[in-house]
């Protein structure tokens, strides 16, 4: 191993499934001649951890994270410093990109990254590798002594067909029991989404990146080729596009997409969609194209909260409905995605509203979520301002905020969060079976208890892995499930 040249990519989790970001700066780590090595912290021991760095050496240290995930790498950066590793480190990903202000407060912080980083990230690396001053990169913040550097932020990247491949070496593939979905493949057609959803990130980038393109695709040919290449070496199942709406695609990349797919690539494949852009006959070319699984965002089954408080727009819930009719004319697989325990005054009224929305549309399996107003959104302002959250909630966490457990909101008498936060755990059973619905009503009126945790995980465990995606039932993958839900709730 040469002297030089190691970066060390570090991840919280991968979620067992593909971190395309993290994967596509490998690529570009490659490119530039660097060996690399991939950290999942909740893969290993702490202590298995600091050994896998000091035995690789590592000259960059790089830290990708969602808003949450900070704490634990910030955690991992000062224990590296702490065993006398000598390295720069940089940040980078969503949490950064809004909240750089990180490497003011914490000193052991080199640089931050923000937006989309593939061009800084390689400019840094090439002057790391030659070591040259790094503190003038466009989009990074840079610990130069007592002082920051605060480099413009720039824009977008226009042209995605220069983007890299991912890496896929980086994350092994279908491990037995390991991948929730299946025998599938990630990527990504188009970057950024037009909405400004108050409980999405979408909504703060967009507003950074004012001024700049902010959906933009890469040419059929690209992602083909793409495919092509990691279909002859990984033989996936499914294809599954990350797209924020697939629908977004200009026509003719659409079309020139659906008429060349069954022939160069022929896999099934899922997208997730947005209702208004819903058509039958993109359907039905995307359905002949191979097309089995589509997701889409139902979120609310009140129309005026929908509008005005989760920001989504003039959604009718009649169009939502007809979009599912789409789906199930055309032998499609569906999954809505829904949030509960909103910060309203009554969010148990809201959330039934939800499930009977749900129950019209009939979708094969709704994710339920409890929303977590993460911070700089819309959805959090609005909470701290109507008294449901204190402005300083998620400063200090002992335990990490969750979407799937409790809720994080205050509300106006307990038994209204709480029984909220009880509907959440039965309402994709109330959704698939509507029958159930008068008995959770009653349930959900008893104190909360673990029993409610286990059916909602069971529930949520079965369909994000066989159910929908059609991942081989194994002993491996009832185990490791089991252990994460373990290990969730010892974080959460």
């Amino acid at each position: 191993m040469s002297e030089r040249h190691r970066v060390l990519f570090v991840i919280s989790d991968n979620f067992k499934t593909e971190r395309l970001g993290v994967q596509i700066l490998s690529s570009v780590a490659r490119e530039e001649g660097w060996e690399r090595d991939l950290i999942v912290l909740t893969a290993l021991s702490p202590e298995a951890a600091l050994a896998r760095a000091q035995a690789f050496r590592p000259n960059v240290v790089a830290y990708s994270a969602m808003t949450f995930e900070h704490f634990a790498l910030q955690d991992f950066n000062r224990s590296l410093r702490r065993e006398g590793l000598s390295f720069v480190s940089i940040f980078g990903g969503h949490h950064y990109t809004f909240s750089p202000e990180e490497i003011e407060s914490d000193p052991e912080i080199d640089a931050v990254c923000r937006g989309e980083g593939e061009d800084a990230f390689r400019a840094f690396l090439a002057a790391v590798r030659e070591g040259k001053d790094y503190s003038r990169i466009e989009k990074l913040w840079v610990r130069r002594g007592e002082e920051v550097v605060k480099n413009p932020l720039g824009g977008t990247i226009a042209d995605l067909d220069r983007v890299p491949f991912p890496d896929r070496d980086l994350i092994p593939l279908y491990e037995e029991g390991e991948q929730i979905f299946g025998r599938s493949l990630g990527l990504m057609f188009t970057r950024g989404c037009p909405h400004r959803c108050a409980y999405c990130f979408n909504a703060e980038w967009n507003r950074l990146f004012r001024g700049h393109r902010i959906v933009r695709h890469r040419s059929a040919d690209n992602v083909l080729r793409e495919l092509k290449e990691a279909c002859d070496r990984y033989r996936p199942d499914l294809i599954y596009f990350h797209d924020d709406d697939f629908t977004l695609l200009p026509r003719e990349t659409l079309e020139e997409f659906c008429r060349r797919y069954p022939a160069e690539i022929g896999k099934p494949f899922y997208v997730q969609v947005r209702a208004p852009g819903v058509r039958e006959e993109t359907i039905a070319m995307l359905r002949k194209a191979g097309l089995v699984i589509v997701g889409m965002g139902v979120e609310c089954g009140d129309e005026e909260i929908s509008k005005n408080l989760l920001g989504r727009g003039n959604i009718t819930n009649d169009e939502i409905v007809r979009a599912f009719d789409i789906f199930r004319r055309y032998g499609l697989k569906s999954f809505s995605q829904n949030l509960f325990a909103l910060p309203v005054d009554d969010p148990l009224a809201v959330d039934l509203k939800t499930v009977e929305l749900n129950i019209r549309c009939r979708p094969t399996w709704a994710q339920c979520n409890i929303i977590l107003p993460l911070p700089k959104t819309p959805i959090f302002q609005h909470a701290v301002e109507k008294g449901f959250l204190s402005s300083d909630a998620f400063s200090h966490l002992r335990r990490l905020p969750s979407a799937f457990t409790r809720s994080t909101l205050t509300f106006p008498g307990p038994r209204r969060g709480r029984h909220a936060e009880n509907l959440h755990k039965f309402a994709g059973i109330a959704i698939r079976f509507p029958a159930t619905l008068p008995l959770i009503k009653v349930l959900i009126r008893l104190p909360p208890n673990p029993l409610f945790q286990y059916v909602f995980f069971a529930w949520y465990g079965y369909w994000n892995t066989t159910g929908l995606w059609g991942t081989k039932l194994s002993w491996r993958l009832v185990v490791n499930g089991l252990r994460a839900v373990r290990d969730y709730s010892k974080r959460s």
